[in-house]
């Protein structure tokens, strides 16, 4: 009986780190600007669009739809609607089963964010500490 238990939790153990460290495997195809993506919303297929703009938690489609970013993995990223929807957006529709296995492994065992697929945020937001103080005088 306890050398089942040991067994069990090994194997359990064992099974929690390879899926923590799966990641390292998965293909890297990061979202950027001009690049035509794929989007499904709920788990269905809803349209291809072309991303204008990227920020660290958005992702700007046709120059003014800006739809929401919570989670970016090597070669997908997530982003989550206030009304509940899901929204999955992929480079390549083929990765599209893999990106729904990586999701729920993510879920599991908490995977990091790929900060590589992070985008820099634009140069024309960004403002210097000199340059708000002469502003404001």
């Amino acid at each position: 009986m306890v050398t089942t238990v040991v067994y069990i939790i090994s194997v359990l153990v064992i099974v929690f780190v390879i899926l923590r460290h799966i990641h390292k495997l998965y293909p890297k195809d990061p979202i950027k600007k001009e690049q035509k993506v794929n989007i499904y919303q709920d788990g269905i297929y809803n349209r291809t669009a072309t991303v204008t703009g990227l920020s660290r938690d958005r992702l700007v489609i046709y120059d003014a739809l800006p739809l929401p970013v919570h989670y970016r993995g090597k070669f997908y990223s997530i982003g989550y609607t206030s009304d509940g929807v899901t929204l999955l957006f992929l480079g390549r529709k083929r990765l599209y089963f893999l990106a729904r296995m990586a999701e729920l492994i993510r879920k599991i065992v908490h995977a990091p964010e790929y900060l590589d697929n992070t985008p820099d945020e634009d140069e024309k937001t960004e403002t210097k500490p000199g340059e708000e103080a002469e502003d404001e005088l």
